[in-house]
């Protein structure tokens, strides 16, 4: 199993100011294979930093 941090950096396609998400990928490997694929990002702070949510 392979547990990376990562972070996003995100360029929105109308021109807005880019801003970075952190997330968290979770990758299963068995016998050469990935068989489970799992990526969290911080929803939340897209939404918030898009205005769409509250602090």
């Amino acid at each position: 199993m392979i547990v990376a941090e990562h972070v996003v950096v995100v360029s929105p396609p109308s021109g807005g100011a880019a801003f970075t998400v952190p997330g968290l990928l979770v990758l299963r490997v068995e016998d050469g294979l990935l068989t489970h694929v799992r990526d969290y990002m911080d929803g939340l702070g897209v939404a918030q930093l898009q205005g769409r949510a509250s602090a």
